[in-house]
């Protein structure tokens, strides 16, 4: 009797070879959108979250240490929503009328720690950084009385608020600047001199500084 053979790679007639390129095509282009899918969608959430942002209060204009804050001091700056300590343009209004416990510089984002209540500085008083000579920054200590020339005729007396800082002791190069205390009535003009960058601090009692008045008309 003929005996029967199972054909060589075969179990219950069942073929063992590997499924051919177009049987895997359509398996292929289903991995394929479904990667383009999931990466539109997640290049989509990203950029969703990325434009979570919102309105912040920011400083507008330079403003000393203890001056009153208004409306045209502020201005508004897009940030992420997330920014840490920001005051939201929302409240804006809550700030008006309050004092600034620090100096302002435009551009600065507006802080809790930077205004305060109450008029903190004696009222007879304004406070203001301002840039100085590199060469001086040793001689501008707490306490050290000063001139401030402000381009014109009037040389203002001023007492240095803090140590100055900034610039190369040795070689006198670099950005310094010390906050200066000035009689309030002088606020204005000594801001509008800085702003126009023609305030010069000199040291009160060097042969260069000349008389300095406490009051300004």
């Amino acid at each position: 009797m003929a005996s029967t053979k199972t054909p060589t790679g075969t179990s219950n007639g069942t073929s063992g070879r590997l499924p051919s390129t177009r049987e895997r095509r359509p398996a292929l282009a289903a991995l394929a959108v479904l990667l383009i899918v999931g990466g539109a969608l997640a290049s989509a959430w990203l950029a969703m979250q990325s434009g979570h942002r919102a309105e912040y209060v920011q400083v507008g204009r330079e403003l000393g240490q203890g001056a009153e804050i208004k409306d045209g001091d502020l201005e508004t700056v897009e940030l992420p929503e997330d920014f840490d300590g920001g005051i939201p343009e929302s409240d804006r209004e809550d700030l008006v009328g309050k004092f600034t416990a620090t100096p302002w510089t435009p551009g600065m984002v507006v802080v809790d720690s930077m205004v305060t209540d109450e008029n903190e500085l004696n009222s007879e008083y304004y406070q203001i950084a301002l840039p100085v000579d590199p060469a001086l920054v040793p001689e501008l200590t707490a306490g050290t009385n000063v001139v401030i020339q402000s381009g014109g005729d009037t040389a203002i007396a001023g007492t240095v608020a803090d140590d100055a800082a900034g610039g190369d002791d040795e070689l006198g190069s670099g950005d310094a600047s010390a906050v200066i205390s000035v009689p309030t009535s002088c606020g204005a003009q000594v801001t509008k001199a800085k702003q126009a960058d023609t305030a010069e601090i000199l040291v009160a009692g060097n042969a260069d500084a000349p008389e300095a008045s406490s009051t300004c008309g």
